[in-house]
């Protein structure tokens, strides 16, 4: 599918990101994809989980790292980006070990892109 009907297909779904504010992802992916125009873009998994007593990011990576990283290339893939990042806290060992195992079982997967 091309970026602009991944967008279209995010945006129709209603989608929007869990901060606050609850910002609508097709309009998110759509400007980044605008901004990047003349430049590399880059998609970039936040697995941080700065609230210590929220582990959101890291169970999700635990139960299933494998659709995160989907997530995470279907963005890149609507953003135009030929490289994502998952950066996870570095105390959360069986995150980050849920994702390793999981970039190591979709190697080559997402076509060019690398995670």
């Amino acid at each position: 599918m091309d970026p602009d009907a991944l967008i279209a297909l995010v945006g129709s779904a209603g989608l929007s990101g869990r901060g606050g504010a609850g910002f609508p992802l097709a309009r998110k992916l759509a400007a980044v994809r605008t901004e990047a125009v003349g430049g590399p873009a880059y998609a970039v998994a936040n697995a941080y989980d700065a609230d210590p007593g929220s582990p959101l990011a890291a169970t999700l990576l635990a139960r299933n790292a494998t659709l995160v990283l989907d997530g995470l290339a279907i963005a890149a893939r609507a953003a135009g980006a030929q490289v994502a990042y998952l950066y996870v806290h570095p105390e959360a060992a069986a995150a980050q070990d849920a994702a390793a195992r999981a970039i190591a079982a979709r190697a080559g997967a997402y076509g060019d892109l690398v995670i």
